[in-house]
């Protein structure tokens, strides 16, 4: 993605392989802040934010998407109904969570969610595209083995259907946007007289 990105952007921008956990950027060196679709595979969100804050420069902006619990509710049901016990969806984190983080984090933000549902022709579709994003999943207590086509017919046959045949998949998101307080915001003056 590196790669990708360097080849079609301007020579005098600067790009980083880095731990979204651990920053080697200095306090109060960042403008902006923008992530889209990462932080939902931390399993420490908390640290992710907290570096978010230091790097951020004092009227520095933070706009962060992330997929919230629901998302691709329709796809966990029918792998529920074709390999019970066994999921094949990640777990998401509750909105309310996510405000109750967010909020204790970050004083003032403000988290926007919204639900998009999108057609694919098909379950296997929507798989194919689900694998080719990376967003496999990855729970401890995922299959070790590789997954018997009838369960992968089944899981089709269970998925619920459009008029047309094409399928929808709900996404939950949401949108996280905070601007770190300015300097004099923070400071408290006093006058002895």
């Amino acid at each position: 993605m590196l790669e990708q990105a360097k080849a079609s952007s301007s020579e005098t921008i600067r790009w980083l392989n880095a731990d979204a956990e651990q920053l080697p950027l200095p306090d109060n060196s960042t403008d902006l802040i923008f992530s889209n679709l990462m932080i939902q595979w931390s399993t420490r969100p908390e640290l992710v934010l907290a570096e978010c804050q230091r790097i951020l420069k004092p009227g520095g902006i933070l706009a962060i998407s992330t997929l919230l619990a629901g998302t691709l509710e329709e796809l966990k049901q029918a792998w529920a109904y074709a390999d019970p016990g066994r999921p094949h969806v990640n777990r998401f984190t509750h909105l309310t969570d996510w405000k109750r983080l967010t909020g204790q984090q970050l004083p003032g933000s403000t988290l926007d969610a919204a639900t998009l549902a999108l057609p694919y022709d098909s379950p296997m579709a929507l798989n194919r595209e689900l694998k080719h994003l990376g967003a496999v999943f990855k729970g401890e207590e995922r299959r070790r083995t590789i997954t018997a086509p009838g369960r992968f017919k089944a899981m089709c046959a269970a998925y619920p259907k459009q008029g047309n045949g094409e399928i929808i998949a709900s996404y939950h998101a949401g949108w996280l946007y905070w601007e770190k307080a300015r300097l004099e915001e923070n400071s408290a003056f006093f006058i002895n007289g």
